[in-house]
């Protein structure tokens, strides 16, 4: 599923095709980026072996430059290629970015500011081993669609995600998320699958969560959730696949399938 949308996501912004066109300062600035990235990246397996000014940027291994915005960098697509080490910031200047998957390899550290990728899309760094909060920075990215931090060491309060106004697929599960779902996670209305799942998080499902009208698929078992069901999720029932998980009165998890 997030391979597939973030790859038809590729496709309607225009990045589906290589466009290598005169170096300009904006080109540079990525050309530069892409460099800073690759210096302080684990290699162990060479998939950044094209990554030589020898070669045009926009066919190194990974890289999808814009149709729309020649000679800019548009996506950066290596999941499973055995990288590793701590990712710069300087990941952030990649300004046309529209999608980043790294998931599947061995990145570590904090998640770096990336405040000024408004327009990203896509990001996906799961099944890696980020450590931290989520930068509040993150909901700087609005045009964000899909945000998959699953399967990392994440910790610390979630970050109110109320900015991301666009958001369809959240997935955050297996972390060491902790203290309350926030409110504010009401407020990403376009929302259609959430999976809080293997975290510790705690205290009651809130009660708006029936108000994603657009939910097709949640997730929130393995916590240490308490309390009733909201009965706004009355209505959501309708809409969603369940398995809810119970034990006495309280809630200790429930989960969509």
């Amino acid at each position: 599923m997030v391979n597939l949308l973030a790859f038809l996501l590729l496709l309607s912004y225009g990045a589906g095709s290589i466009h290598c066109s005169a170096v300009s300062h904006g080109n540079r600035t990525d050309v530069h980026s892409l460099l800073e990235f690759k210096a302080a990246t684990n290699d162990p397996t060479g998939a950044l072996r094209s990554w030589d000014r020898s070669v045009h940027y926009c066919n190194w291994t990974g890289v999808v430059c814009s149709s729309l915005k020649p000679g800019r960098v548009a996506a950066l697509i290596l999941p499973g290629q055995s990288l590793s080490g701590e990712i710069t910031p300087s990941l952030g200047n990649l300004t046309y970015l529209k999608i980043i998957n790294l998931s599947f390899n061995g990145f570590s550290g904090q998640l770096p500011p990336l405040n000024q990728l408004r327009e990203l899309i896509s990001l996906d760094l799961s099944s890696n081993s980020f450590q931290g909060i989520i930068p509040d920075s993150l909901t700087n990215c609005s045009n964000l669609k899909l945000l998959n931090l699953a399967s990392n060491g994440f910790s610390g309060q979630l970050t109110p995600l109320n900015q991301l106004r666009e958001l369809v697929e959240l997935a955050l599960r297996n972390n060491s998320f902790q203290g309350i779902i926030p409110d504010s996670l009401t407020n990403c209305s376009k929302l259609q699958t959430i999976d809080l799942s293997r975290n510790m998080l705690e205290g009651p499902i809130p009660t708006k969560i029936g108000s994603l009208y657009n939910l097709l698929g949640m997730d929130l078992s393995r916590n240490n959730l308490t309390g009733v069901i909201p009965p706004s999720m009355g209505n959501a029932t309708v809409r969603l696949r369940i398995v809810a998980l119970l034990s006495k009165p309280y809630l200790i998890g429930i989960g969509f399938v």
